[in-house]
């Protein structure tokens, strides 16, 4: 079986940065407040804030959840991997790559949404600004690729 530990320092190394990114403690913060505003006897007294505290609470609990999977899948992954390893146990080293390409897809989505999420203001106004009439999708992609990378994200965007 194959040692696998740069592609899981990879992997580390991309949730970490998903938890800064996604400034996970601050949204658990929030989350914390917006839960004890939604629990509010009146808060649909005003139904647009309501909406609005309600949609960034679901928002805010997404970003966690997706987190939290994809940080249990990779420590989970890890263990299996080491234990084949010691064990020299080829039996689940399809299963440790299908794990492996699931989390890197995972990844990948969470970047791209806190890509499109962060920067999606930005980003209209860059592709607005190039947007020719006909102008193929790629090049829109193209350009919002170019700006979650520029944000320090390694987002790809699909044309």
């Amino acid at each position: 079986m194959s040692d696998k530990s740069e592609i899981f320092e990879e992997l580390e190394r991309r949730v970490a940065e998903a938890h800064v990114y996604l400034r996970l403690d601050q949204a658990r913060e929030e989350l914390t407040q917006l839960e004890s505003r939604a629990a509010s006897p009146d808060l649909w007294d005003d139904q647009d804030e309501a909406r609005k505290i309600t949609g960034r609470l679901a928002n805010i609990r997404d970003d966690i959840d997706r987190w939290e999977k994809v940080r249990i899948e990779l420590d989970d992954v890890v263990i299996l991997e080491v234990l084949a390893r010691e064990e020299n146990d080829e039996s689940v080293t399809d299963e440790i790559d299908s794990s492996i390409a699931s989390l890197e897809h995972q990844l990948d989505d969470i970047e791209l949404l806190a890509c499109s999420t962060e920067n999606m203001t930005k980003t209209m106004l860059c592709v607005k600004s190039i947007q020719v009439p006909g102008a193929p999708m790629h090049v829109i992609g193209l350009k919002w690729s170019c700006e979650c990378i520029s944000a320090g994200l390694k987002a790809r965007a699909s044309p």
